[in-house]
């Protein structure tokens, strides 16, 4: 048996994977003598988040899950703690524990958003400025293609 990276990926990307879940899978590997692998992040991750979709949590929700856990360890830990719950009341608190990040999260990216468009428009103000000082009052269609421009070279 290989123990490379290549081999690692085939052996867990094995079609019948699914068939087990994961205490089935590490009860086999202890059968078996064997060591069981180790469970990568995001193998973890989407392990919680199909639990989660079967504890009838909706699908948006655990998308966003998804993807600020696979940023912010603080929500995998959420993640952890909500599966080792088996008291439904604890998971409903976990649950709300989770949404509070989640909405905590969304104002602080429309904040940054709201800072970044403002330093754009700043920008953009302050390249016609200099722009008028040094030649003359810019047409409608050359302001539109300097704003053009310097959107093409922020990004």
């Amino acid at each position: 048996m290989s123990l490379t990276e290549e081999a690692t990926r085939l052996r867990s990307s094995s079609p019948l994977g699914c068939l087990l879940k994961p205490s089935e899978r590490a009860a086999l590997y202890a059968l078996l003598g064997k060591n069981s692998p180790p469970q990568t992040r995001g193998t973890e991750i989407f392990s919680i988040a199909s639990l989660m979709k079967r504890q009838g949590l909706g699908d948006r929700f655990i998308v966003r899950v998804v993807d600020l856990s696979q940023e912010f360890d603080g929500m995998l830990n959420l993640m952890r703690m909500w599966r080792e719950k088996v008291n439904p009341a604890e998971r409903e608190n976990t649950v709300a524990a989770i949404q509070d990040m989640i909405d905590y999260c969304a104002k602080f990216e429309a904040a940054t958003r709201l800072i970044h468009r403002k330093v754009r428009a700043k920008a953009l103000g302050a390249f016609l400025d200099d722009w008028e000082r040094q030649h003359r009052a810019l047409t409608a269609e050359e302001l539109e293609k300097a704003a053009t421009d310097l959107s093409m070279k922020k990004s």
